[in-house]
Protein backbone atom coordinates (compact mmCIF):
# COMPACT_ATOMS: atom_id res chain seq x y z
CA UNK A 1 0.00 0.00 0.00
CA UNK A 2 1.45 3.38 -0.71
CA UNK A 3 -0.97 5.66 1.92
CA UNK A 4 -1.05 9.60 0.93
CA UNK A 5 1.64 12.01 2.57
CA UNK A 6 -1.40 14.39 2.17
CA UNK A 7 -4.26 12.46 3.99
CA UNK A 8 -6.65 13.79 6.27
CA UNK A 9 -6.57 13.28 9.96
CA UNK A 10 -9.31 11.82 11.24
CA UNK A 11 -9.86 15.35 13.50
CA UNK A 12 -10.31 16.72 10.06
CA UNK A 13 -12.09 14.21 8.31
CA UNK A 14 -14.27 14.68 10.68
CA UNK A 15 -14.38 18.52 10.00
CA UNK A 16 -14.95 18.68 6.74
CA UNK A 17 -17.93 16.63 6.28
CA UNK A 18 -20.28 18.79 7.73
CA UNK A 19 -23.25 17.03 6.43
CA UNK A 20 -26.43 18.83 6.44
CA UNK A 21 -28.41 18.79 9.61
CA UNK A 22 -32.14 19.26 9.90
CA UNK A 23 -34.06 18.29 12.75
CA UNK A 24 -37.85 18.33 13.91
CA UNK A 25 -38.16 21.00 16.75
CA UNK A 26 -40.60 22.51 18.92
CA UNK A 27 -42.92 24.74 16.68
CA UNK A 28 -46.04 26.95 17.94
CA UNK A 29 -46.89 29.96 15.65
CA UNK A 30 -50.47 30.67 17.77
CA UNK A 31 -49.23 32.31 21.72
CA UNK A 32 -50.21 35.39 23.26
CA UNK A 33 -48.30 37.23 25.43
CA UNK A 34 -48.56 40.23 28.49
CA UNK A 35 -49.45 42.43 25.81
CA UNK A 36 -52.92 40.55 25.04
CA UNK A 37 -56.05 41.67 27.40
CA UNK A 38 -56.58 37.78 27.00
CA UNK A 39 -53.43 36.81 29.12
CA UNK A 40 -54.54 39.59 32.08
CA UNK A 41 -57.61 38.96 32.65
CA UNK A 42 -58.64 37.36 35.84
CA UNK A 43 -59.68 34.02 34.47
CA UNK A 44 -55.97 33.78 33.18
CA UNK A 45 -53.90 35.82 35.16
CA UNK A 46 -54.14 33.40 38.36
CA UNK A 47 -52.35 30.31 36.16
CA UNK A 48 -49.68 32.35 34.76
CA UNK A 49 -46.46 31.55 36.56
CA UNK A 50 -45.35 33.18 39.74
CA UNK A 51 -42.85 34.77 38.99
CA UNK A 52 -44.22 36.41 36.02
CA UNK A 53 -47.09 37.77 38.37
CA UNK A 54 -44.76 39.45 41.57
CA UNK A 55 -43.06 41.07 38.03
CA UNK A 56 -46.66 42.35 36.85
CA UNK A 57 -46.99 43.66 40.43
CA UNK A 58 -44.49 45.45 40.72
CA UNK A 59 -45.08 47.44 37.77
CA UNK A 60 -48.19 48.29 38.15
CA UNK A 61 -48.39 51.62 40.13
CA UNK A 62 -46.04 53.11 37.05
CA UNK A 63 -48.26 51.13 34.06
CA UNK A 64 -51.08 52.88 35.24
CA UNK A 65 -53.73 49.61 35.83
CA UNK A 66 -54.57 47.40 38.32
CA UNK A 67 -54.31 43.63 37.97
CA UNK A 68 -56.02 41.45 37.05
CA UNK A 69 -57.56 43.40 34.38
CA UNK A 70 -61.28 42.97 34.97
CA UNK A 71 -63.24 44.45 31.58
CA UNK A 72 -61.54 45.11 28.24
CA UNK A 73 -59.31 48.32 27.85
CA UNK A 74 -60.60 50.99 25.59
CA UNK A 75 -57.12 51.33 24.41
CA UNK A 76 -55.69 47.57 24.42
CA UNK A 77 -52.57 49.32 22.34
CA UNK A 78 -51.68 51.21 25.09
CA UNK A 79 -51.16 48.55 27.28
CA UNK A 80 -49.38 46.56 24.77
CA UNK A 81 -47.04 49.44 24.40
CA UNK A 82 -46.58 50.19 27.74
CA UNK A 83 -45.88 46.45 28.78
CA UNK A 84 -42.84 46.62 25.95
CA UNK A 85 -41.29 48.93 27.70
CA UNK A 86 -40.36 47.20 31.03
CA UNK A 87 -38.31 44.31 32.27
CA UNK A 88 -41.47 42.43 32.18
CA UNK A 89 -40.14 41.41 28.55
CA UNK A 90 -36.96 39.49 29.81
CA UNK A 91 -39.32 37.74 32.88
CA UNK A 92 -41.59 36.56 30.24
CA UNK A 93 -38.78 35.34 27.91
CA UNK A 94 -37.47 33.54 30.85
CA UNK A 95 -40.56 31.60 31.16
CA UNK A 96 -40.65 31.11 27.46
CA UNK A 97 -37.27 29.16 28.36
CA UNK A 98 -38.34 27.34 31.41
CA UNK A 99 -41.24 26.25 29.16
CA UNK A 100 -39.11 25.59 26.64
CA UNK A 101 -36.53 23.39 28.77
CA UNK A 102 -39.73 21.25 30.66
CA UNK A 103 -40.87 20.24 26.94
CA UNK A 104 -37.22 19.19 25.65
CA UNK A 105 -37.31 17.03 28.76
CA UNK A 106 -40.51 15.80 28.28
CA UNK A 107 -39.98 14.74 25.11
CA UNK A 108 -37.07 13.11 25.77
CA UNK A 109 -34.90 15.52 23.44
CA UNK A 110 -30.85 15.86 24.01
CA UNK A 111 -30.15 19.36 25.59
CA UNK A 112 -27.73 19.83 23.09
CA UNK A 113 -30.12 20.05 20.39
CA UNK A 114 -32.90 21.82 21.77
CA UNK A 115 -34.19 24.84 19.28
CA UNK A 116 -37.58 25.66 19.64
CA UNK A 117 -39.52 28.83 17.61
CA UNK A 118 -42.85 30.59 18.91
CA UNK A 119 -44.16 33.14 17.29
CA UNK A 120 -46.29 35.73 19.08
CA UNK A 121 -49.68 36.74 18.40
CA UNK A 122 -51.26 39.21 20.08
CA UNK A 123 -54.79 40.49 19.34
CA UNK A 124 -54.51 43.30 17.16
CA UNK A 125 -51.07 44.40 18.27
CA UNK A 126 -46.97 43.79 18.49
CA UNK A 127 -45.15 45.51 20.12
CA UNK A 128 -44.73 43.06 22.90
CA UNK A 129 -44.24 40.71 21.03
CA UNK A 130 -41.30 42.68 18.98
CA UNK A 131 -39.44 42.94 21.60
CA UNK A 132 -39.67 39.90 22.91
CA UNK A 133 -38.30 38.88 18.96
CA UNK A 134 -35.48 41.22 19.29
CA UNK A 135 -34.40 39.67 22.75
CA UNK A 136 -34.72 36.40 21.33
CA UNK A 137 -32.36 36.65 18.36
CA UNK A 138 -29.64 38.36 20.93
CA UNK A 139 -29.60 35.47 23.07
CA UNK A 140 -30.02 32.65 20.40
CA UNK A 141 -26.27 31.08 20.42
CA UNK A 142 -26.54 30.52 23.98
CA UNK A 143 -30.29 29.86 24.35
CA UNK A 144 -31.54 28.25 20.96
CA UNK A 145 -35.25 29.75 21.23
CA UNK A 146 -36.43 32.02 18.45
CA UNK A 147 -39.43 34.34 18.77
CA UNK A 148 -41.52 35.29 15.76
CA UNK A 149 -43.02 38.49 16.10
CA UNK A 150 -46.55 38.45 15.00
CA UNK A 151 -50.13 39.74 15.44
CA UNK A 152 -53.63 38.24 15.14
CA UNK A 153 -55.72 40.68 13.41
CA UNK A 154 -59.81 40.38 13.73
CA UNK A 155 -60.70 40.51 10.04
CA UNK A 156 -63.60 42.32 8.67
CA UNK A 157 -64.77 41.63 5.20
CA UNK A 158 -68.17 41.05 3.02
CA UNK A 159 -68.62 37.66 1.19
CA UNK A 160 -68.76 37.97 -2.53
CA UNK A 161 -72.24 38.01 -3.79
CA UNK A 162 -73.96 38.85 -0.19
CA UNK A 163 -74.31 41.55 2.11
CA UNK A 164 -72.87 39.49 5.41
CA UNK A 165 -69.79 40.56 6.75
CA UNK A 166 -67.74 37.89 8.15
CA UNK A 167 -65.25 38.15 11.23
CA UNK A 168 -62.31 35.95 11.18
CA UNK A 169 -58.56 35.75 13.39
CA UNK A 170 -55.95 36.06 10.53
CA UNK A 171 -52.08 35.20 12.24
CA UNK A 172 -49.79 37.04 10.58
CA UNK A 173 -46.08 36.80 11.55
CA UNK A 174 -42.83 38.76 10.32
CA UNK A 175 -38.90 38.59 10.39
CA UNK A 176 -37.49 38.31 13.36
CA UNK A 177 -36.52 41.72 14.65
CA UNK A 178 -39.26 43.28 13.13
CA UNK A 179 -40.10 46.54 14.77
CA UNK A 180 -43.93 47.51 15.77
CA UNK A 181 -43.68 50.17 12.93
CA UNK A 182 -42.75 48.01 10.29
CA UNK A 183 -45.65 45.47 11.00
CA UNK A 184 -47.99 48.52 11.37
CA UNK A 185 -46.90 49.93 7.67
CA UNK A 186 -47.46 46.85 6.09
CA UNK A 187 -50.49 46.54 7.26
CA UNK A 188 -51.97 49.33 6.13
CA UNK A 189 -50.38 49.50 2.76
CA UNK A 190 -51.97 46.11 2.71
CA UNK A 191 -55.43 47.50 2.72
CA UNK A 192 -54.24 50.60 0.56
CA UNK A 193 -55.87 52.84 3.38
CA UNK A 194 -52.61 54.77 5.12
CA UNK A 195 -55.17 56.65 7.60
CA UNK A 196 -57.64 53.82 8.40
CA UNK A 197 -56.04 51.73 10.69
CA UNK A 198 -54.56 51.64 14.07
CA UNK A 199 -52.65 49.30 16.68
CA UNK A 200 -55.55 47.68 19.26
CA UNK A 201 -58.32 48.00 16.20
CA UNK A 202 -60.13 45.12 13.75
CA UNK A 203 -59.15 45.59 9.85
CA UNK A 204 -61.87 46.31 7.59
CA UNK A 205 -61.25 45.16 4.09
CA UNK A 206 -63.27 45.25 1.15
CA UNK A 207 -61.17 42.11 -0.75
CA UNK A 208 -60.08 39.29 1.75
CA UNK A 209 -57.79 37.51 -1.46
CA UNK A 210 -56.06 41.14 -2.22
CA UNK A 211 -55.66 41.33 1.80
CA UNK A 212 -53.94 38.48 1.97
CA UNK A 213 -51.86 38.88 -0.92
CA UNK A 214 -50.53 42.00 -0.64
CA UNK A 215 -49.79 41.13 2.86
CA UNK A 216 -47.78 38.21 1.94
CA UNK A 217 -45.84 40.65 -1.23
CA UNK A 218 -44.79 43.65 1.22
CA UNK A 219 -41.11 43.95 0.00
CA UNK A 220 -39.72 45.41 2.97
CA UNK A 221 -41.90 43.26 5.35
CA UNK A 222 -43.71 40.70 4.13
CA UNK A 223 -45.71 38.36 6.28
CA UNK A 224 -46.82 34.56 6.73
CA UNK A 225 -50.70 34.60 7.16
CA UNK A 226 -52.24 31.66 8.76
CA UNK A 227 -56.01 31.09 9.37
CA UNK A 228 -56.47 31.03 12.85
CA UNK A 229 -58.74 28.30 14.85
CA UNK A 230 -60.33 27.31 11.56
CA UNK A 231 -62.77 24.98 13.27
CA UNK A 232 -64.16 27.72 15.57
CA UNK A 233 -66.53 30.44 15.34
CA UNK A 234 -64.12 33.09 14.52
CA UNK A 235 -62.62 30.47 11.87
CA UNK A 236 -62.25 31.11 8.10
CA UNK A 237 -64.05 27.42 8.03
CA UNK A 238 -67.56 27.99 10.27
CA UNK A 239 -67.42 31.94 9.48
CA UNK A 240 -68.07 32.09 5.98
CA UNK A 241 -70.67 29.35 6.24
CA UNK A 242 -72.48 30.93 8.90
CA UNK A 243 -72.32 34.27 6.45
CA UNK A 244 -73.51 32.53 3.51
CA UNK A 245 -76.30 30.46 5.51
CA UNK A 246 -77.47 33.90 6.72
CA UNK A 247 -77.48 35.55 3.66
CA UNK A 248 -79.88 32.62 1.88
CA UNK A 249 -82.14 32.71 5.05
CA UNK A 250 -82.53 36.23 4.79
CA UNK A 251 -83.12 36.07 1.03
CA UNK A 252 -85.99 33.02 1.86
CA UNK A 253 -87.61 35.77 4.51
CA UNK A 254 -87.88 38.05 1.31
CA UNK A 255 -89.24 35.84 -1.17
CA UNK A 256 -91.69 34.21 1.64
CA UNK A 257 -92.73 37.52 2.02
CA UNK A 258 -93.02 38.49 -1.55
CA UNK A 259 -95.02 35.53 -2.08
CA UNK A 260 -97.43 36.69 1.02
CA UNK A 261 -97.89 39.90 -0.97
CA UNK A 262 -98.84 38.10 -4.47
CA UNK A 263 -101.25 36.13 -2.55
CA UNK A 264 -103.01 39.03 -1.16
CA UNK A 265 -103.12 40.71 -4.56
CA UNK A 266 -104.01 37.20 -6.12
CA UNK A 267 -101.01 37.56 -8.84
CA UNK A 268 -101.04 33.81 -10.03
CA UNK A 269 -97.61 34.26 -12.49
CA UNK A 270 -95.98 36.44 -9.59
CA UNK A 271 -96.94 33.60 -7.41
CA UNK A 272 -95.81 30.71 -9.22
CA UNK A 273 -92.32 32.51 -10.42
CA UNK A 274 -92.15 33.18 -6.63
CA UNK A 275 -92.44 29.91 -5.39
CA UNK A 276 -89.88 28.32 -7.91
CA UNK A 277 -87.63 31.04 -6.54
CA UNK A 278 -88.22 29.34 -3.05
CA UNK A 279 -88.20 26.10 -3.89
CA UNK A 280 -84.31 26.53 -5.53
CA UNK A 281 -83.39 28.91 -2.57
CA UNK A 282 -84.63 25.91 -0.13
CA UNK A 283 -82.11 22.92 -2.42
CA UNK A 284 -79.51 25.81 -2.45
CA UNK A 285 -79.68 26.19 1.28
CA UNK A 286 -79.98 22.34 1.60
CA UNK A 287 -77.03 21.76 -0.61
CA UNK A 288 -73.92 21.35 1.91
CA UNK A 289 -71.90 20.19 -0.62
CA UNK A 290 -72.10 23.90 -2.66
CA UNK A 291 -71.95 25.51 0.40
CA UNK A 292 -68.97 23.74 1.35
CA UNK A 293 -67.58 24.59 -2.35
CA UNK A 294 -68.07 28.20 -1.99
CA UNK A 295 -66.05 28.57 1.23
CA UNK A 296 -63.37 26.32 -0.25
CA UNK A 297 -63.28 29.14 -3.08
CA UNK A 298 -63.01 31.69 -0.74
CA UNK A 299 -60.04 29.72 1.21
CA UNK A 300 -58.27 28.84 -2.37
CA UNK A 301 -58.49 32.33 -3.29
CA UNK A 302 -56.90 33.35 -0.36
CA UNK A 303 -53.71 31.52 -0.64
CA UNK A 304 -53.27 31.54 2.72
CA UNK A 305 -49.82 29.88 4.26
CA UNK A 306 -51.61 27.73 6.37
CA UNK A 307 -54.42 26.67 8.70
CA UNK A 308 -54.96 25.97 12.18
CA UNK A 309 -56.21 22.71 12.89
CA UNK A 310 -57.28 21.46 16.02
CA UNK A 311 -55.58 17.91 15.07
CA UNK A 312 -55.01 15.74 12.05
CA UNK A 313 -58.76 15.05 11.78
CA UNK A 314 -59.53 18.53 10.58
CA UNK A 315 -57.55 18.61 7.89
CA UNK A 316 -58.41 20.05 5.20
CA UNK A 317 -56.74 20.03 1.64
CA UNK A 318 -56.65 23.23 0.41
CA UNK A 319 -53.21 22.93 -0.28
CA UNK A 320 -54.11 21.40 -3.34
CA UNK A 321 -55.18 24.43 -5.19
CA UNK A 322 -51.96 26.00 -4.78
CA UNK A 323 -49.28 23.76 -5.48
CA UNK A 324 -48.35 24.98 -8.64
CA UNK A 325 -48.49 28.36 -7.76
CA UNK A 326 -45.37 29.39 -6.20
CA UNK A 327 -46.22 33.30 -4.92
CA UNK A 328 -49.66 31.74 -3.00
CA UNK A 329 -49.14 29.88 -0.05
CA UNK A 330 -50.86 26.18 0.00
CA UNK A 331 -52.77 26.82 3.22
CA UNK A 332 -51.04 23.22 5.15
CA UNK A 333 -52.86 22.68 7.97
CA UNK A 334 -50.80 22.94 10.92
CA UNK A 335 -51.56 22.86 15.24
CA UNK A 336 -50.56 25.30 17.74
CA UNK A 337 -51.51 25.76 20.87
CA UNK A 338 -53.06 29.39 21.22
CA UNK A 339 -51.46 29.67 24.24
CA UNK A 340 -52.12 32.27 27.23
CA UNK A 341 -49.47 31.27 29.65
CA UNK A 342 -46.30 30.33 29.00
CA UNK A 343 -47.05 27.39 30.89
CA UNK A 344 -49.05 25.84 28.08
CA UNK A 345 -47.10 26.85 25.01
CA UNK A 346 -46.22 24.13 22.60
CA UNK A 347 -49.33 22.15 24.38
CA UNK A 348 -52.06 21.83 21.36
CA UNK A 349 -55.04 19.80 21.52
CA UNK A 350 -52.98 17.07 19.54
CA UNK A 351 -49.41 16.77 21.54
CA UNK A 352 -46.73 18.92 21.00
CA UNK A 353 -46.38 20.24 17.59
CA UNK A 354 -42.97 19.65 15.81
CA UNK A 355 -41.35 21.83 12.57
CA UNK A 356 -38.24 20.29 10.94
CA UNK A 357 -35.24 23.06 10.54
CA UNK A 358 -31.43 23.68 9.38
CA UNK A 359 -30.09 23.89 12.34
CA UNK A 360 -27.53 25.98 10.50
CA UNK A 361 -29.85 28.63 9.34
CA UNK A 362 -31.02 29.15 13.35
CA UNK A 363 -27.82 29.31 14.15
CA UNK A 364 -26.24 31.69 11.68
CA UNK A 365 -28.90 32.77 9.10
CA UNK A 366 -30.27 36.16 8.94
CA UNK A 367 -33.73 37.30 10.14
CA UNK A 368 -34.87 37.31 6.21
CA UNK A 369 -33.13 33.31 5.93
CA UNK A 370 -34.96 32.09 9.32
CA UNK A 371 -38.69 33.75 7.89
CA UNK A 372 -37.82 32.31 4.18
CA UNK A 373 -37.25 28.90 5.49
CA UNK A 374 -40.60 28.67 7.63
CA UNK A 375 -42.63 30.34 4.81
CA UNK A 376 -40.85 28.63 1.82
CA UNK A 377 -39.74 25.51 3.34
CA UNK A 378 -41.38 24.62 6.40
CA UNK A 379 -44.86 25.78 5.70
CA UNK A 380 -44.89 25.03 2.13
CA UNK A 381 -44.37 21.49 2.29
CA UNK A 382 -45.59 20.61 5.92
CA UNK A 383 -46.45 17.23 4.70
CA UNK A 384 -42.86 16.20 5.59
CA UNK A 385 -41.75 19.80 7.37
CA UNK A 386 -44.39 19.76 10.23
CA UNK A 387 -45.86 16.99 12.66
CA UNK A 388 -48.51 16.86 15.37
CA UNK A 389 -46.37 14.56 17.64
CA UNK A 390 -42.92 14.07 18.37
CA UNK A 391 -40.97 12.37 15.71
CA UNK A 392 -39.07 8.61 15.99
CA UNK A 393 -35.11 10.02 17.16
CA UNK A 394 -32.15 9.21 15.59
CA UNK A 395 -29.54 8.15 17.84
CA UNK A 396 -26.75 6.72 16.24
CA UNK A 397 -25.53 7.80 12.37
CA UNK A 398 -23.38 8.20 9.78
CA UNK A 399 -22.06 11.70 9.27
CA UNK A 400 -20.52 10.57 6.13
CA UNK A 401 -17.82 8.95 3.83
CA UNK A 402 -14.33 9.32 2.37
CA UNK A 403 -12.78 7.05 -0.49
CA UNK A 404 -8.87 8.15 -1.12
CA UNK A 405 -7.02 5.78 -3.43
CA UNK A 406 -4.41 3.77 -1.38
CA UNK A 407 -2.66 1.44 -3.29
CA UNK A 408 -0.40 1.89 -6.50
CA UNK A 409 -3.27 0.35 -9.14
CA UNK A 410 -5.95 2.00 -7.04
CA UNK A 411 -9.26 2.23 -9.29
CA UNK A 412 -9.66 5.91 -10.48
CA UNK A 413 -13.69 5.79 -10.16
CA UNK A 414 -13.52 8.42 -7.08
CA UNK A 415 -12.50 11.71 -7.83
CA UNK A 416 -11.11 14.17 -5.12
CA UNK A 417 -13.48 16.90 -4.24
CA UNK A 418 -11.59 19.47 -1.69
CA UNK A 419 -12.78 21.34 0.85
CA UNK A 420 -12.56 25.20 1.21
CA UNK A 421 -10.27 25.04 4.66
CA UNK A 422 -8.20 22.96 2.80
CA UNK A 423 -7.95 22.67 -1.11
CA UNK A 424 -5.04 20.51 -1.20
CA UNK A 425 -6.59 17.46 0.52
CA UNK A 426 -7.21 14.13 -2.04
CA UNK A 427 -9.87 12.01 -1.82
CA UNK A 428 -13.71 11.65 -2.59
CA UNK A 429 -16.30 13.05 -0.06
CA UNK A 430 -20.18 12.12 0.68
CA UNK A 431 -21.71 13.76 3.11
CA UNK A 432 -25.04 12.27 4.91
CA UNK A 433 -27.98 13.64 6.68
CA UNK A 434 -28.84 12.57 9.73
CA UNK A 435 -32.29 11.77 8.45
CA UNK A 436 -33.28 10.07 5.10
CA UNK A 437 -30.62 10.36 2.38
CA UNK A 438 -31.62 9.69 -1.39
CA UNK A 439 -28.84 9.74 -4.44
CA UNK A 440 -30.43 11.05 -7.82
CA UNK A 441 -28.36 10.50 -10.67
CA UNK A 442 -28.06 9.00 -14.71
CA UNK A 443 -27.38 5.46 -15.28
CA UNK A 444 -24.32 5.04 -14.35
CA UNK A 445 -23.20 8.31 -12.39
CA UNK A 446 -21.87 5.77 -9.30
CA UNK A 447 -25.55 5.66 -6.70
CA UNK A 448 -24.76 2.19 -6.63
CA UNK A 449 -21.32 1.84 -6.26
CA UNK A 450 -21.98 4.76 -3.51
CA UNK A 451 -24.33 2.03 -1.59
CA UNK A 452 -21.89 -0.41 -2.27
CA UNK A 453 -18.74 1.64 -0.37
CA UNK A 454 -20.91 2.20 2.87
CA UNK A 455 -22.05 -1.49 2.67
CA UNK A 456 -18.11 -2.58 2.47
CA UNK A 457 -17.63 -0.60 5.99
CA UNK A 458 -21.28 -1.82 7.24
CA UNK A 459 -21.75 -5.35 6.51
CA UNK A 460 -18.19 -6.81 7.81
CA UNK A 461 -18.72 -10.38 7.45
CA UNK A 462 -20.56 -10.40 3.71
CA UNK A 463 -17.22 -8.67 2.32
CA UNK A 464 -14.93 -10.87 3.67
CA UNK A 465 -16.82 -14.26 2.74
CA UNK A 466 -17.12 -13.06 -0.94
CA UNK A 467 -13.71 -12.14 -1.34
CA UNK A 468 -12.39 -15.73 -0.73
CA UNK A 469 -14.82 -17.20 -3.33
CA UNK A 470 -13.45 -17.62 -6.95
CA UNK A 471 -14.20 -14.82 -9.25
CA UNK A 472 -17.32 -16.63 -11.10
CA UNK A 473 -18.74 -17.65 -7.94
CA UNK A 474 -18.68 -13.61 -5.87
CA UNK A 475 -21.85 -11.90 -6.17
CA UNK A 476 -22.84 -9.50 -8.87
CA UNK A 477 -22.35 -6.58 -6.23
CA UNK A 478 -18.79 -7.50 -4.65
CA UNK A 479 -17.48 -7.58 -8.55
CA UNK A 480 -18.87 -4.15 -9.13
CA UNK A 481 -17.58 -3.04 -5.78
CA UNK A 482 -14.20 -4.63 -6.57
CA UNK A 483 -14.38 -2.54 -10.03
CA UNK A 484 -14.55 0.94 -8.16
CA UNK A 485 -12.84 0.68 -4.72
CA UNK A 486 -10.09 -1.54 -5.27
CA UNK A 487 -7.01 -0.15 -3.95
CA UNK A 488 -9.12 2.36 -2.23
CA UNK A 489 -9.27 3.23 1.89
CA UNK A 490 -12.57 3.88 2.91
CA UNK A 491 -13.65 5.76 6.13
CA UNK A 492 -16.72 6.49 7.56
CA UNK A 493 -17.97 8.93 10.37
CA UNK A 494 -19.96 7.47 12.94
CA UNK A 495 -21.67 9.88 15.33
CA UNK A 496 -23.92 9.78 18.54
CA UNK A 497 -26.43 11.84 20.68
CA UNK A 498 -26.42 9.58 23.32
CA UNK A 499 -24.32 9.41 26.64
CA UNK A 500 -22.33 5.71 26.26
CA UNK A 501 -20.52 4.09 23.37
CA UNK A 502 -19.40 6.36 20.54
CA UNK A 503 -21.54 8.82 22.55
CA UNK A 504 -18.68 8.86 25.54
CA UNK A 505 -15.99 9.69 22.92
CA UNK A 506 -14.36 13.02 22.44
CA UNK A 507 -16.94 14.78 19.74
CA UNK A 508 -19.17 12.10 20.12
CA UNK A 509 -18.00 10.57 17.12
CA UNK A 510 -15.69 7.54 15.76
CA UNK A 511 -13.86 6.81 12.59
CA UNK A 512 -14.43 3.43 10.89
CA UNK A 513 -11.41 2.65 8.01
CA UNK A 514 -11.18 -0.21 5.97
CA UNK A 515 -9.24 -0.72 3.25
CA UNK A 516 -10.53 -2.51 -0.24
CA UNK A 517 -7.57 -5.59 -1.18
CA UNK A 518 -8.03 -6.14 -4.65
CA UNK A 519 -7.48 -10.25 -3.94
CA UNK A 520 -10.36 -10.11 -1.69
CA UNK A 521 -8.01 -10.26 1.81
CA UNK A 522 -9.93 -7.80 3.44
CA UNK A 523 -8.70 -6.63 6.55
CA UNK A 524 -11.62 -6.19 9.16
CA UNK A 525 -13.10 -2.17 9.98
CA UNK A 526 -10.63 -0.10 12.50
CA UNK A 527 -12.55 1.94 14.90
CA UNK A 528 -10.61 4.78 16.24
CA UNK A 529 -11.23 8.49 18.10
CA UNK A 530 -11.14 11.71 16.71
CA UNK A 531 -7.61 11.90 17.36
CA UNK A 532 -6.30 8.76 15.35
CA UNK A 533 -6.22 6.49 18.70
CA UNK A 534 -7.49 3.00 18.61
CA UNK A 535 -10.24 2.56 20.88
CA UNK A 536 -9.66 -0.69 22.82
CA UNK A 537 -12.51 0.13 25.74
CA UNK A 538 -14.88 -2.99 24.61
CA UNK A 539 -18.14 -1.09 25.55
CA UNK A 540 -17.55 1.23 22.41
CA UNK A 541 -18.12 -0.60 19.16
CA UNK A 542 -18.55 -0.03 15.85
CA UNK A 543 -22.88 0.17 15.63
CA UNK A 544 -24.18 -2.83 13.55
CA UNK A 545 -26.48 -1.78 10.91
CA UNK A 546 -28.23 -3.01 7.71
CA UNK A 547 -28.51 -1.51 4.02
CA UNK A 548 -31.80 -1.52 2.80
CA UNK A 549 -32.12 -0.32 -1.22
CA UNK A 550 -35.10 0.67 -3.32
CA UNK A 551 -34.43 0.79 -7.12
CA UNK A 552 -37.37 2.50 -8.81
CA UNK A 553 -36.56 0.50 -11.77
CA UNK A 554 -35.63 3.86 -14.16
CA UNK A 555 -32.36 3.56 -12.45
CA UNK A 556 -32.48 7.49 -11.74
CA UNK A 557 -33.10 7.77 -7.76
CA UNK A 558 -31.56 5.51 -5.32
CA UNK A 559 -32.43 5.65 -1.80
CA UNK A 560 -31.53 3.74 1.24
CA UNK A 561 -31.52 3.67 4.79
CA UNK A 562 -29.69 2.10 7.59
CA UNK A 563 -32.07 0.00 9.92
CA UNK A 564 -30.35 -1.47 13.20
CA UNK A 565 -29.82 -4.82 13.87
Amino acid sequence: MVMSDVARTHKELVRDLKPPKARFYPFDLHTHSLGSYDVLEASIYHSLPDVLRKEIEQHSDNLGYTFPLHKPLPAPAELDERMSRTSLVSVFYDSLLTRRNEVIGREGLQASDNWSIVGITDHNTCHFSCALSTLSMQKRTQDHLIIIPGIELEIHFRIPETNEVCRIHLLCLFRPNATASDVRVAITHAHKNDSDWSFGNPVLVDNLARFVEHLRSNESCPAICIAAHVWSRKGIQKEPKEAILNAMEAELIQLEGALRQAEEESNIEAQRELRNAIEKMIKQKDDGEAIHLKVLGLIGNCGLDALQVRDQTHEVHYRRLHRFREHHGRSVPISCSDAHSPSLVFDSPSGTPFAKFSSETLLKGSDSDIFQEIRHQVLRFGETRTTFCAPGLVSEWIDGIEIVHDGAGAKRFWEGNSTPENDRQPGFLLPLSRNLNCLIGGRGSGKSAAVEALAFLIQQGTFESEGEKKEKQQSDFYRRAKVTLSGCRLRIVWKSSGPVGIGSLKKKAAVVSRYFDDDGKHEKPELRDCDGNVVVDPEIRIPRARIFEVDPGFRTTRAFCLGGC
